[in-house]
């Protein structure tokens, strides 16, 4: 239907250290094994609020919000909130959506 209005997928990042991997060395998840990505759940980002403090930053996925530390699901957490996107950890692994 011409009348919705559906974003683009998301390019997502992936990288094995909590909060101290620099966001330019965690690869898009697009980047990843296809297993890893066709084992998520389907993600539409409907909100991307990144603030200075982190207290303020939150995503609506699917219509439900989430913060900094929040499983998404089973295996699959939203580790950061950045301006740039999201850094997600699946299972051991950190991936970023990113150009929200």
């Amino acid at each position: 239907n011409a009348d919705l209005d559906i974003p683009p997928p998301h390019p997502v990042i992936v990288a094995k250290q909590r909060d101290k991997t620099p966001l330019e060395r965690i690869p898009l998840l697009v980047e990843m094994p296809f297993s890893i990505q066709q084992a998520l759940p389907p993600l539409r980002i409907d909100v991307h609020v990144h603030a200075n403090e982190a207290a303020s930053r939150f995503v609506m996925i699917n219509m439900r919000r989430f913060r900094e530390g929040d499983e998404i699901a089973e295996g699959l957490t939203l580790e950061r909130i950045t301006k740039e996107g999201l850094v997600l950890e699946i299972q051991v692994v950190l991936a970023m959506i990113g150009n929200l």
